[in-house]
């Protein structure tokens, strides 16, 4: 008897470790799709003409930031094809040293000692600048009841420092005091932004408030998605960058360049050739150059160039 109720314990026990596996099983998984899911995710692509919309807070809290800095090195073959996209590891996420910059950086440094300007400014150009992200949702005016509808669910957005700037140069006109919070439920600022142009260099961003404000419902934070959670998704690529970067690298900076039409060989690389895609071309001041013996100062000056891209 005694026996039975032992053997009894032990595999109730088992059962319930069983379980227990199980659901962090499903657990693991459920987080797998979800930052698959998000990983996949694009910022917004603000459309030509004008687009209103309002800020959300990040986790529902209406004090604080409501931004966090993000900033994606992308790197292209010698025709401009993407060939992979990555954060900055000290922009996005506080660390001193990325490794995919300093890959990058070496890649200058050869372009450079082998005097080529054109692989030297490829490879500057894919280099990140930090960017404010934020969660916004999208509106459209309803003349009728004199406010705005949803178009749409929240949307993560991003600007340049440039523009960004001049948002919060709006904000700061808006809110007289303490008390009058920018991301207030009730009666809250909407902004227009006016986009012209059709190229990179005679296109144009256009902030203003209009006076037309609304009330917004705090459940559409359930739908808007966490903004530290689509930053992380997106290190999940970091390997394959480091990767294409030793490729790229190919002894001298004219192999590197013939990598447009050759793809990295399972043999001699850990990764394949990832899906090819298309980014916006940014235009880049290369007024200055690095080498290998170049001081601190100027490799700093390498990591924080100046980029005139989409916003």
């Amino acid at each position: 008897m005694l026996r039975h109720k032992l053997n009894r314990k032990k595999l109730n026990r088992k059962k319930k470790q069983t379980m227990t596996s199980m659901q962090e099983l499903l657990k693991q998984k459920a987080q797998q799709i979800k930052d698959d899911n998000i990983s996949r995710t694009r910022t917004h692509k603000w459309a030509q003409g004008d687009t209103y919309f309002t800020i959300l807070p990040i986790h529902g809290k209406l004090n604080g930031a409501f931004w966090r800095d993000y900033g994606m090195h992308y790197i292209k073959d010698a025709k401009g094809n993407l060939k992979i996209a990555v954060p900055d590891a000290t922009i996005c996420a506080g660390e001193s040293i990325c490794p995919v910059r300093e890959g990058i950086l070496e890649l200058m440094n050869m372009a450079y000692a082998a005097g080529d300007k054109t692989a030297y400014k490829h490879f500057k150009k894919s280099l990140a600048s930090a960017r404010p992200l934020f969660n916004i949702q999208i509106l459209k005016p309803n003349d009728t009841t004199r406010s705005y509808d949803l178009d749409g669910d929240p949307v993560m957005a991003e600007l340049s420092a440039q523009t960004f700037e001049s948002l919060l140069s709006l904000i700061t006109e808006q809110i007289i005091d303490e008390d009058d919070k920018l991301l207030r439920w009730n009666d809250r600022l909407v902004f227009k932004m006016t986009r012209s142009g059709t190229t990179v260099t005679d296109t144009k961003y256009i902030l203003a408030v209009p006076a037309r404000k609304m009330t917004l419902n705090p459940n559409i934070m359930d739908k808007a998605m966490n903004v530290e959670d689509f930053i992380h998704s997106k290190f999940v690529d970091v390997p394959k960058a480091l990767g294409w970067i030793e490729f790229f690298k190919g002894g001298s900076a004219d192999a590197a360049m013939e990598v447009a039409t050759t793809t990295p060989s399972k043999s001699t690389r850990a990764i394949t050739a990832p899906e090819i895609a298309t980014v916006d071309d940014d235009v880049v001041d290369a007024s200055f150059e690095v080498r290998d013996d170049s001081p601190p100062a100027i490799k700093a000056a390498a990591s924080s160039a100046t980029f005139l891209d989409d916003l």
